[in-house]
């Protein structure tokens, strides 16, 4: 699982790749090391990722789409409406998954709804082999949330035809700021690319 802290103010944001555990008095620098400041009314949040694994072919959600964004605000929105019992682990990327713990169901169970909400990120990926989708970045600016994000994997070229369908869920801590939409452009594994606005 990935954790990410981001700084978010009007018209700013800045993020940083951090492993392990995060605090609420984490400190975002610059490359040079010296602390980021702005005088805009800023905001922290945080979000975490987990890869789910991939659907095949026989179960595509995509319906010929680029990719698929979903918020879920209950573990029973999620379950109910994730293509749980569809997922294939062994079609996940490991690469993307390391630290990871549980399984898909954990992840959506262990989320506390009044501060966190989560997003799913489904693509295409050409070939039967391992994939995920990773979250190239993820920013706030107002009430919005935006990003991107790209799937990925062991080879594009090597594997049977059938496509796969890899599921990113990303779990975003807001407290009682929630943003009102989220807005992410989606590259699938063929180079194709969609911009998606809940």
């Amino acid at each position: 699982m990935q954790r990410r802290m981001v700084l978010a103010g009007t018209g700013i944001a800045l993020s940083t790749f951090l492993g392990g555990c995060l605090s609420n008095n984490s400190i975002l620098t610059d490359d040079e090391g010296s602390d980021n400041e702005s005088s805009t009314n800023e905001s922290e949040f945080e979000y975490d990722t987990f890869q789910a694994g991939a659907l095949r072919a026989t179960h595509n959600p995509l319906n010929g789409a680029t990719a698929s964004l979903d918020v879920f605000t209950t573990s029973n929105d999620a379950s109910e409406e994730l293509p749980l019992d569809d997922i294939d682990t062994e079609l996940r990327f490991d690469d993307l998954a390391e630290g990871q713990e549980g399984g898909v169901e954990d992840f959506i169970e262990k989320t506390d709804y009044n501060n966190n909400y989560l997003v799913s990120v489904v693509t295409q990926w050409p070939k039967s082999n391992p994939s995920g989708i990773e979250i190239l970045e993820l920013d706030r600016y107002d009430d919005k949330i935006t990003g991107a994000a790209e799937a990925t994997g062991e080879d594009p070229d090597v594997g049977d035809d059938a496509p796969t369908f890899p599921i990113t869920l990303i779990r975003v801590t807001a407290g009682d700021d929630r943003p009102s939409s989220v807005e992410m452009t989606i590259s699938d594994g063929s180079g194709n690319e969609a911009t998606i606005d809940t």
